[in-house]
Parts: C-alpha cells; structure tokens; sequence
C-alpha cells in the first residue's frame, strides 16, 4: 500500500515537473521579451504551443506508468464526446452566461450602459483577421482545450483514485497555479493582489471543471468550458472591463454551490472514469440529468 502510494506521488510529481519544463521552455521568448524592455523573440500565438506541455506530460507519464493500457485509458477520457447535449450546452453557456450576468450587474448598478458594454471596442478588434487568429482563437479557444486533457484528462482522475472530489480538487489546485506561472510573468502585473486575485479564479474554476469530469467521465466538456471561459474573460478585457470583477464573483458562487453538493451527497473515494467514459458512450442521447 504504502509502495503504491509512493509511486503515485512519484508519478504526479513526474507529471508537474514535465508539464512545467515544457511549457516553460516554449514561454521563456516572451518572459524575456518583458524583464529585458523588448519585444518577444516570437510570434504572438508561440505561447499557445505553451499550453501543450501538460497534454505531453500526461501522454508520457500514462505511457511510462501502464503502458499502452494506461494511454488508452487517459485518450477514452480525453476523447469520449458521447456526454450528452446538456453537458455541452452547460460548457458553453456557463462562462458566457455570466459575462452577460455581470455586463447586467454593472449596467444596472451604474447605470451607464456605454460604461457596462463598449461594443465599438469589440467590433473594431473583430474587423482584424490577425486578431481573430492570433488572440481569440490560438490565445483563447486554443490554450483552453490544449491543456485540459493533461489536468483533468489524466491529473484529477489519478487523484479520484484515493481522494473524494474536493480534496483531489484541493490536490490539483496549487498544482496547475505553479503551471500557470511562466504565462504570468509576461501577461499581467506581478502585485500580490494581481496574484490573489488569479489563484481564487484558479480555485474556483478547478471546482466547476472537477464537477464537469465527476458527472461526465470524460475531460472534453472541460475543455470547452475551458475555452468558453478564456473567450468570456477576453471580451471582458476588450468590451466590458468594469465586468472584471463580477465575473470571478459569479464564478464563485457556481463553485460554492457544487461544493455544498459535494458535502450534501458525499461522492466515493476512488472512482474509475474509463468506466464512466464508457458507459456515457455507450448512452449517446444521455442528457444533463
């Protein structure tokens, strides 16, 4: 037992240490390009690549640990889209959902509609191809899918096997925040609030993806959650900046709720996602339930 466990963490371990090397190495051009006052040594979509390292730790690690057993595991995980349209309406909706929310919430608190939403700022950015490719789909969409089959394809269910859900989430938390810090060093102010403010949305985003692999099996409602998230937080930057606050908030309050369930309807320590994954597929007009 205690053997098992050792392999375990040395796995984790294993995965995290790849995961950041690799991510690491691709981001160091625009990390440099930032500390030394010029401009990154590469092309602005480079740092998506970035967002591939854990992917490639999960793939190596799965290899290494179960061999072609184990890849094939983590890929049903990563791969399986049979989770029902609910689950993908879910996705999707949630993060745009509460964009809109949170445009609400300052309209009507300041009662400034131009100062809530400023779609001349969006427009005049959509109205640029290399924006488009460059920002929203490679920055954005991208970055959110190509890691997702790392931390939540492989990562979270290898914690399940031992943990309930919050304390694998707890588990994983602080993990994918150090991953997050080469991409930190050059896209936003190092100030503790700055910080603060990114490890609680870290948190609360690990409980909703958490949640979406606990009722699905599978990492791909993830992955587009993840995307979706990334899309709302960027047309906040550009058009609705003063959202930025409430969005977190909101985000938050969806967290807190599937902890309360959690705690309400206890779920077992150890569950098996490949089994999961393929009873869904089995199920393909499964529905949000």
């Amino acid at each position: 037992m205690r053997c098992s466990a050792c392999a375990a963490s040395r796995a984790r371990g294993l995965y995290l240490g790849l995961a950041v090397a690799l991510t690491t190495t691709v981001v160091v051009p625009f990390a440099w390009g930032r500390f030394a006052g010029g401009s990154p040594a590469a092309p602005a979509w480079w740092h998506t690549l970035g967002a591939l390292g854990p992917t490639l730790a999960a793939w190596y690690v799965a290899r290494r640990e179960d061999g072609a057993e184990g890849v094939q595991d983590w890929r049903e995980r990563v791969l399986d889209w049979h989770v029902g349209v609910g689950w993908w309406l879910a996705a999707l909706a949630m993060p745009l959902g509460a964009l809109a929310l949170a445009v609400a919430i300052v309209r009507g608190w300041t009662g400034d509609a131009s100062a809530a939403w400023q779609g001349a700022a969006l427009a005049e950015r959509l109205a640029s191809p290399r924006w488009i490719t460059d920002t929203l789909v490679l920055g954005a969409l991208a970055s959110g899918v190509f890691q997702e089959p790392g931390w939540r394809g492989w990562l979270y269910p290898h914690l399940r096997m031992t943990h309930g859900p919050l304390a694998a989430t707890l588990l994983l938390w602080p993990m994918w925040a150090v991953w997050h810090a080469p991409f930190l060093l050059y896209r936003m102010p190092l100030t503790p609030g700055a910080l603060a403010g990114v490890a609680f949305g870290l948190l609360c985003g690990a409980i909703v993806l958490s949640w979406l692999v606990e009722e699905t099996g599978s990492a791909a409602p993830g992955m587009l959650f993840h995307a979706s998230s990334n899309v709302a937080v960027l047309v906040a930057g550009v058009a609705a900046p003063s959202s930025l606050v409430a969005l977190p908030l909101l985000l938050a309050v969806v967290a807190a709720g599937i902890v309360v369930r959690w705690w309400l309807v206890p779920r077992r320590a150890a569950v098996d996602f490949a089994d999961r994954a393929r009873a869904f597929a089995g199920h393909p007009t499964a529905v949000l339930r």
